[in-house]
């Protein structure tokens, strides 16, 4: 589809404005274009004049062309600007020795450009606001190279979490034996002998000498919560044997420390909840979850209700294994009696008095 306007009317237009001085809107009124179009032919044409190559000896009418050309891709050329540069110009406004407009003007750079290098400087510069480290403050104006994370044809995580844990079970393997324990699709494993390479180098296990300490690194880091427990353990035999007034001290001191805490943390828990709740999309949702949580409330109220009656019934079991003499004495328990039941012999058993007991 050819253009509108062929590149010689844009430059005549073009022309009438720069060197005749005329109106915007009578030149466009006149084309039939608007003056959107026009503004970006005339800025592509300043962006054109300012950074392009000057040691090419271009005409004006090459830039206008270049400027005004209907084909797509043409990038103008920016200049790289030096990091001593970026110093100096954000220096001289900072010192007071420049104002912005004229930091700009000399260096031929806009406004958007020189506030984001200040803005970088300030930020990586002020630890607080009385110390200043400009060793970071100079090292934030440098080219910010791209990060990227996870590369086209990268191998999935999954599957690199998969080789990692072959790789703490089998370190003496190579990565061609690792290949043969991977989980398989059809005949082909899920990666490759390349992949596998590839995620050993990245991680650098591609020698045995690293992979076997990789694995026993991880084997001794499974184990950090011994010392910790060994030591709960040693302080609490050491707790009991301190003096019976001390130790209820320290446990009164305990409780008194626990119980708030744990109601606060019972009272945080439950405002967030209700938080949570109010903040549902819907309203349909809301309710479903104050229903749900009425439901699960009274179902563990239930269930503390009954575990009472568990709870009572072990305790009768328990103490129903213990034998009596004759004259009602206690007996030691003996567990290998035949007889077993809530009472094994009641006719030792004398009642202070005889209650009334109703089956009606």
């Amino acid at each position: 589809m050819s253009p509108k306007l062929t590149i010689i009317e844009r430059l005549r237009l073009l022309r009438r404005v720069l060197e005749a001085h005329e109106s915007v809107t009578q030149v466009c009124k006149d084309a039939g274009i608007s003056r959107v179009l026009f503004y970006k032919w005339l800025r592509r044409y300043k962006d054109y004049k300012s950074f392009s190559n000057i040691a090419k000896k271009q005409t004006d009418k090459d830039f206008l062309v270049s400027a005004v050309s209907p084909l797509k891709g043409k990038i103008a050329i920016r200049p790289h600007y030096e990091l001593n540069t970026r110093i100096f110009a954000v220096q001289d406004v900072l010192n007071g020795k420049k104002t912005v407009t004229t930091v700009c003007r000399e260096f031929n750079i806009s406004k958007t450009i020189f506030y984001r290098w200040l803005k970088r400087y300030q930020q990586a510069g002020y630890l607080s606001k009385d110390q200043f480290n400009e060793h970071a403050a100079i090292n934030a104006l440098e080219d910010k190279k791209p990060f990227i994370s996870r590369y086209v044809g990268q191998v999935d995580k999954k599957y690199e979490d998969l080789i990692l844990d072959a790789v703490e079970h089998y370190p003496q393997l190579s990565s061609h034996k690792l290949v043969k324990i991977l989980p398989y699709v059809g005949n082909r494993p899920v990666v490759g002998h390349h992949g596998v390479q590839n995620v050993l180098r990245r991680f650098n296990l591609n020698t045995y000498e690293r992979r076997l300490q990789y694995a026993q690194q991880l084997k001794r880091t499974q184990f950090v919560f011994t010392p910790f427990l060994a030591k709960l353990i040693s302080f609490i035999i050491y707790m009991f044997s301190l003096p019976l007034k001390v130790r209820n001290r320290l446990l009164a001191f305990g409780i008194a420390f626990l119980v708030p805490l744990g109601f606060s943390i019972v009272l945080l828990g439950i405002f967030e909840y209700a938080k949570f709740i109010i903040r549902a999309p819907a309203l349909p949702i809301t309710l479903g979850y104050i229903f749900a949580t009425f439901a699960l409330l009274f179902g563990g109220l239930f269930f503390l209700y009954s575990a009472k009656y568990y709870i009572t019934i072990l305790i009768v079991l328990l103490f129903s294994r213990k034998s009596f003499s004759t004259d009602g004495s206690k007996q030691k328990t003996d567990y290998n009696a035949k007889n077993l039941g809530l009472t094994p012999d009641v006719s030792g058993i004398k009642l202070d008095r005889h209650p009334f007991v109703s089956i009606l």
